[in-house]
């Protein structure tokens, strides 16, 4: 019920952009299940495709404006989950890429969401990530 909740929440959000003729979940005739469509996932893709290769703004111990607000820049201190202003959110993004991966492997996005797969998680930026 929580994620049903966060997605709606997520969806009013973005009410403005999303057509009324667009479907981006369904919900069952007694209210216990719901089914996100390949909209609805497309649409939650869109989030994390925006930020996750995006270093500036960032947070570690404080927002960084540009490189020269730091001895190492964030893509130095977590070269796999340095965009999406911080580490966490920027961890959180990815596992929904996956996510939507496997629910909808034919989403529109698939393609591009590999590409960034590809690059930012690699056996040697995991290995920098755990040092």
């Amino acid at each position: 019920m929580k994620k049903l909740l966060l997605f709606c929440v997520l969806c009013s959000c973005f009410s403005g952009t999303v057509s009324a003729q667009q479907k981006l979940y369904t919900i069952s005739a007694d209210s216990s299940s719901f089914q996100l469509t390949v909209e609805g996932a497309s649409l939650l893709a869109s989030l994390p495709l925006k930020c996750i290769e995006q270093e500036y703004p960032n947070k570690t111990s404080h927002t960084s404006s540009s490189d020269s607000d730091h001895v190492l820049t964030p893509k130095q201190l977590h070269p796999a989950f340095y965009g999406c202003f911080d580490w966490h959110s920027c961890v959180h993004g990815h596992w929904m890429l996956i996510r939507l991966l496997k629910l909808f492997p034919n989403l529109p996005e698939a393609s591009r969401i590999r590409d960034i797969l590809n690059r930012t998680i690699t056996s040697e930026t995991i290995k920098q990530e755990l040092r």
